[in-house]
């Protein structure tokens, strides 16, 4: 094992497990304004508290967006989300979820880090999805979605020192393709991907950290 797969996983391995001990050492901030609005934690690997929520709204989320994966749709059950996380999450040290939060600690969504390519310093940025929309959010017009996607690229380029971080997404998708855009994700191939109900086009996408714009650069 190479000195950065260990710097990587051992972070990794910290913050999945050691959550509980410390939320706030173990938790990301976003900010808008130089204002903490919300943050993003860890899914964590003991399974009580939060994780059990967690457990809940994943599973939720996962029905109502049921039609936005690669893999053909299914009914998702509490059971199936938690025995996933036990069984591929929390045995893996190159994969973890953060669920991001607004200020009053309501989860509105979640991403993630995965498929590390250690020699290369590379990550997939995947599993962002918006489950909820807060009435803090709405109030106040934020989007908590966009904040934490560009704290939680900006902790990988920081704290885990990622070179940059590549993922999939569907070609069609304005609302990512807008929010990639925004922090200079580029397409860099397209390919069709077949399902039971009928083709769809992918894009292939990269953001190498020499591209990547924090949000105050652009809002």
């Amino acid at each position: 094992m190479n000195d950065y797969k260990v710097f990587v996983t051992d972070i990794i391995r910290d913050f999945k497990n050691n959550y509980y001990t410390d939320k706030v050492k173990y938790s990301i901030p976003l900010m808008h304004n130089d204002v903490v609005v919300g943050r993003m934690r860890p899914v964590p690997t003991e399974f009580k508290e939060d994780a059990l929520n967690d457990v809940h709204l994943q599973t939720k989320w996962r029905n109502i967006h049921k039609d936005s994966f690669l893999v053909e749709p299914f009914t998702a059950t509490e059971e199936r989300t938690l025995n996933w996380l036990k069984e591929t999450y929390d045995n893996n040290d190159d994969r973890i979820i953060f669920m991001i939060l607004d200020v009053l600690d309501n989860p509105i969504g979640h991403l993630g880090y995965e498929n590390f390519i250690y020699e290369e310093r590379r990550a997939e940025y995947g599993r962002l999805m918006r489950g909820e929309i807060s009435m803090y959010e709405k109030l106040n017009k934020y989007n908590l979605i966009e904040l934490g996607q560009v704290a939680f690229l900006n902790w990988g380029f920081n704290f885990l020192e990622l070179s940059a971080v590549y993922g999939t997404q569907f070609a069609n998708n304005f609302l990512v393709n807008s929010l990639h855009s925004k922090c200079g994700f580029k397409t860099i191939n397209h390919y069709d991907h077949h399902k039971s109900k009928g083709t769809i086009k992918i894009a292939e996408t990269e953001l190498k950290k020499t591209d990547f714009k924090l949000l105050n650069q652009f809002s």
